[in-house]
Protein backbone atom coordinates (compact mmCIF):
# COMPACT_ATOMS: atom_id res chain seq x y z
CA UNK A 1 0.00 0.00 0.00
CA UNK A 2 1.20 3.49 -0.87
CA UNK A 3 0.14 7.04 0.01
CA UNK A 4 0.83 8.98 -3.18
CA UNK A 5 3.76 10.93 -1.74
CA UNK A 6 6.65 10.50 -4.17
CA UNK A 7 9.99 9.43 -2.69
CA UNK A 8 12.22 9.87 -5.74
CA UNK A 9 12.20 10.87 -9.38
CA UNK A 10 13.90 7.95 -11.14
CA UNK A 11 15.30 7.70 -14.67
CA UNK A 12 14.45 4.86 -17.03
CA UNK A 13 17.68 3.11 -18.07
CA UNK A 14 16.14 0.30 -20.12
CA UNK A 15 12.57 -0.46 -21.15
CA UNK A 16 11.82 -3.64 -23.03
CA UNK A 17 10.50 -6.89 -21.54
CA UNK A 18 12.07 -5.70 -18.30
CA UNK A 19 12.11 -2.18 -16.90
CA UNK A 20 15.31 -0.85 -15.38
CA UNK A 21 15.33 2.40 -13.42
CA UNK A 22 18.21 4.37 -11.92
CA UNK A 23 17.17 5.68 -8.51
CA UNK A 24 18.52 6.79 -5.15
CA UNK A 25 16.10 4.26 -3.62
CA UNK A 26 18.14 1.31 -4.92
CA UNK A 27 19.93 0.91 -1.58
CA UNK A 28 16.63 0.98 0.33
CA UNK A 29 14.90 -1.96 -1.35
CA UNK A 30 15.52 -5.67 -1.78
CA UNK A 31 14.64 -8.25 -4.40
CA UNK A 32 10.92 -9.00 -4.16
CA UNK A 33 10.02 -5.61 -2.69
CA UNK A 34 7.22 -3.55 -4.19
CA UNK A 35 7.78 -0.10 -5.65
CA UNK A 36 5.21 2.25 -7.15
CA UNK A 37 6.36 3.38 -10.60
CA UNK A 38 4.17 6.24 -11.83
CA UNK A 39 1.48 4.72 -9.64
CA UNK A 40 1.84 1.12 -10.84
CA UNK A 41 2.97 -1.39 -8.20
CA UNK A 42 5.91 -3.41 -9.55
CA UNK A 43 8.21 -5.98 -7.90
CA UNK A 44 11.99 -5.60 -7.85
CA UNK A 45 13.74 -8.57 -9.50
CA UNK A 46 17.32 -7.29 -9.44
CA UNK A 47 19.37 -4.46 -7.95
CA UNK A 48 22.73 -3.43 -9.35
CA UNK A 49 24.81 -0.27 -9.73
CA UNK A 50 22.13 2.02 -8.36
CA UNK A 51 19.46 0.60 -10.64
CA UNK A 52 16.35 -1.47 -9.92
CA UNK A 53 15.02 -3.95 -12.44
CA UNK A 54 11.35 -4.89 -12.71
CA UNK A 55 9.56 -7.48 -14.79
CA UNK A 56 6.44 -5.99 -16.37
CA UNK A 57 3.42 -8.13 -17.29
CA UNK A 58 1.59 -7.75 -20.63
CA UNK A 59 -1.42 -6.46 -18.66
CA UNK A 60 0.66 -3.67 -17.11
CA UNK A 61 2.26 -2.82 -20.45
CA UNK A 62 -1.14 -2.45 -22.10
CA UNK A 63 -2.99 -0.59 -19.35
CA UNK A 64 -0.33 1.76 -17.94
CA UNK A 65 2.37 4.10 -19.14
CA UNK A 66 4.95 1.31 -18.80
CA UNK A 67 4.37 0.34 -22.42
CA UNK A 68 5.46 3.82 -23.57
CA UNK A 69 8.65 4.20 -21.56
CA UNK A 70 11.91 5.01 -23.31
CA UNK A 71 15.44 5.46 -21.99
CA UNK A 72 15.80 8.77 -20.13
CA UNK A 73 12.14 9.01 -19.13
CA UNK A 74 11.58 10.42 -15.63
CA UNK A 75 9.25 8.34 -13.46
CA UNK A 76 7.69 8.89 -10.04
CA UNK A 77 8.80 6.32 -7.46
CA UNK A 78 7.36 5.56 -4.04
CA UNK A 79 8.12 2.89 -1.46
CA UNK A 80 5.26 1.19 0.42
CA UNK A 81 4.10 2.76 3.67
CA UNK A 82 4.84 1.00 6.96
CA UNK A 83 1.97 0.09 9.27
CA UNK A 84 3.40 2.43 11.93
CA UNK A 85 3.77 5.44 9.61
CA UNK A 86 1.45 8.43 9.40
CA UNK A 87 -0.86 8.47 6.38
CA UNK A 88 0.11 11.77 4.76
CA UNK A 89 -1.63 11.42 1.38
CA UNK A 90 -4.40 8.86 0.81
CA UNK A 91 -4.55 5.08 0.42
CA UNK A 92 -3.12 4.15 -2.98
CA UNK A 93 -2.98 0.49 -3.98
CA UNK A 94 -0.71 0.80 -6.96
CA UNK A 95 -3.42 -0.80 -9.14
CA UNK A 96 -3.80 1.63 -12.01
CA UNK A 97 -7.39 1.88 -13.26
CA UNK A 98 -6.36 3.21 -16.65
CA UNK A 99 -4.71 6.02 -18.57
CA UNK A 100 -6.16 9.46 -19.17
CA UNK A 101 -5.03 12.51 -21.15
CA UNK A 102 -3.85 15.91 -19.94
CA UNK A 103 -6.14 18.47 -21.59
CA UNK A 104 -4.75 21.74 -20.32
CA UNK A 105 -2.02 23.07 -18.02
CA UNK A 106 -2.72 26.52 -16.61
CA UNK A 107 0.35 28.07 -15.01
CA UNK A 108 -0.22 30.41 -12.08
CA UNK A 109 1.98 32.58 -9.88
CA UNK A 110 2.11 29.64 -7.46
CA UNK A 111 1.89 26.20 -9.04
CA UNK A 112 -0.61 25.32 -11.74
CA UNK A 113 -3.99 23.78 -12.48
CA UNK A 114 -4.26 20.76 -14.73
CA UNK A 115 -7.34 19.54 -16.58
CA UNK A 116 -7.42 15.79 -17.20
CA UNK A 117 -9.85 13.71 -19.23
CA UNK A 118 -12.26 11.41 -17.41
CA UNK A 119 -13.78 8.26 -18.89
CA UNK A 120 -17.53 7.59 -18.44
CA UNK A 121 -16.88 4.58 -16.21
CA UNK A 122 -15.38 6.87 -13.56
CA UNK A 123 -18.48 9.03 -13.18
CA UNK A 124 -19.18 8.02 -9.57
CA UNK A 125 -15.49 7.73 -8.62
CA UNK A 126 -14.24 11.28 -9.16
CA UNK A 127 -15.74 13.76 -6.71
CA UNK A 128 -14.92 17.38 -5.96
CA UNK A 129 -12.50 17.68 -3.02
CA UNK A 130 -11.94 13.91 -3.16
CA UNK A 131 -8.60 12.15 -3.62
CA UNK A 132 -7.14 10.73 -6.83
CA UNK A 133 -3.72 9.37 -7.79
CA UNK A 134 -2.28 10.70 -11.05
CA UNK A 135 1.04 9.09 -12.03
CA UNK A 136 1.13 7.89 -8.44
CA UNK A 137 0.81 11.40 -6.99
CA UNK A 138 -1.89 11.90 -4.36
CA UNK A 139 -3.91 14.89 -5.52
CA UNK A 140 -7.15 16.59 -4.51
CA UNK A 141 -9.80 17.01 -7.17
CA UNK A 142 -10.44 20.74 -7.50
CA UNK A 143 -13.45 20.43 -9.80
CA UNK A 144 -15.36 17.89 -11.88
CA UNK A 145 -16.99 18.55 -15.24
CA UNK A 146 -18.42 16.44 -18.03
CA UNK A 147 -15.64 14.17 -19.25
CA UNK A 148 -12.89 15.82 -17.21
CA UNK A 149 -11.57 16.80 -13.80
CA UNK A 150 -9.12 19.42 -12.56
CA UNK A 151 -6.32 19.15 -10.00
CA UNK A 152 -4.11 21.86 -8.52
CA UNK A 153 -0.36 21.32 -8.14
CA UNK A 154 1.83 23.28 -5.75
CA UNK A 155 5.45 24.18 -6.61
CA UNK A 156 6.87 21.45 -4.36
CA UNK A 157 4.93 18.79 -6.27
CA UNK A 158 6.12 20.18 -9.60
CA UNK A 159 9.74 20.18 -8.42
CA UNK A 160 9.75 16.65 -6.98
CA UNK A 161 7.67 14.74 -9.54
CA UNK A 162 7.33 14.36 -13.29
CA UNK A 163 4.23 16.57 -13.21
CA UNK A 164 6.53 19.40 -14.30
CA UNK A 165 6.72 17.76 -17.73
CA UNK A 166 2.96 17.39 -18.23
CA UNK A 167 1.70 19.07 -21.37
CA UNK A 168 -1.62 18.90 -23.26
CA UNK A 169 -1.83 15.50 -24.92
CA UNK A 170 0.36 13.74 -22.35
CA UNK A 171 -0.93 10.42 -21.06
CA UNK A 172 -1.05 9.78 -17.31
CA UNK A 173 -1.82 6.80 -15.08
CA UNK A 174 -4.92 7.24 -12.92
CA UNK A 175 -6.06 5.31 -9.85
CA UNK A 176 -9.38 6.17 -8.25
CA UNK A 177 -9.90 6.24 -4.50
CA UNK A 178 -10.34 2.66 -3.23
CA UNK A 179 -13.02 3.78 -0.75
CA UNK A 180 -15.11 5.15 -3.60
CA UNK A 181 -14.74 1.91 -5.56
CA UNK A 182 -15.97 -0.17 -2.61
CA UNK A 183 -18.93 2.14 -2.02
CA UNK A 184 -19.92 2.03 -5.70
CA UNK A 185 -19.64 -1.76 -5.77
CA UNK A 186 -21.78 -2.07 -2.63
CA UNK A 187 -24.47 0.28 -3.97
CA UNK A 188 -24.61 -1.51 -7.31
CA UNK A 189 -25.04 -4.88 -5.61
CA UNK A 190 -27.68 -3.42 -3.29
CA UNK A 191 -29.61 -1.93 -6.20
CA UNK A 192 -29.40 -5.21 -8.13
CA UNK A 193 -30.63 -7.11 -5.06
CA UNK A 194 -33.56 -4.72 -4.64
CA UNK A 195 -34.54 -5.06 -8.32
CA UNK A 196 -34.44 -8.87 -8.05
CA UNK A 197 -36.56 -8.79 -4.88
CA UNK A 198 -39.17 -6.57 -6.57
CA UNK A 199 -39.21 -8.84 -9.62
CA UNK A 200 -39.75 -11.95 -7.48
CA UNK A 201 -42.46 -10.26 -5.44
CA UNK A 202 -44.31 -9.09 -8.55
CA UNK A 203 -44.20 -12.59 -9.99
CA UNK A 204 -45.93 -14.20 -7.05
Amino acid sequence: MFTGLIDDLGTVFAARKTLEIATALADKVGVGDSVSVDGACLSVVRIRSGRCRFEVSPETLSKTLAGTYRKGRKVNLELPIGVDEALQGHLVQGHVDGMETVLEVRRRDVGCKVRVSRSPRSEELVVEKGSIAVNGISLTVASVDAGEFTVALIPQTLESTNAESWRPGARVNVEFDILGKYVRNYLRKTEASQRLRRFLEEGR
